[in-house]
């Protein structure tokens, strides 16, 4: 796999969770660090504004894809 490829696949926010993780493993990688976005789980800014079901069902995808594959997963909130 060519860098710019795997550049691609970790900035366009991967929409094929199962994919990327299966990559990254091919390349030997064991650990995955992901910045939890608050505007994809809060887009209004608060819980009284409501939660993004399709921003948490991402991120659970994305854990439990690195989970099935025994990558360490480094969680990191991102302010925005």
């Amino acid at each position: 796999m060519q860098i710019s490829h795997l550049r691609v696949i970790l900035t366009e926010g991967s929409i094929n969770v199962q994919e990327d993780v299966n990559i990254m493993k091919e390349m030997g990688m064991d650990a995955y660090r992901f910045s939890i976005s608050w505007s994809r789980i809060l887009p209004n800014g608060s819980l009284s504004g409501g939660i993004n079901r399709v921003g948490v069902a991402y991120y659970n995808r994305l854990i439990d894809e690195l989970l099935s594959k025994g990558a360490t997963k480094y969680a990191c909130l991102q302010p925005t």
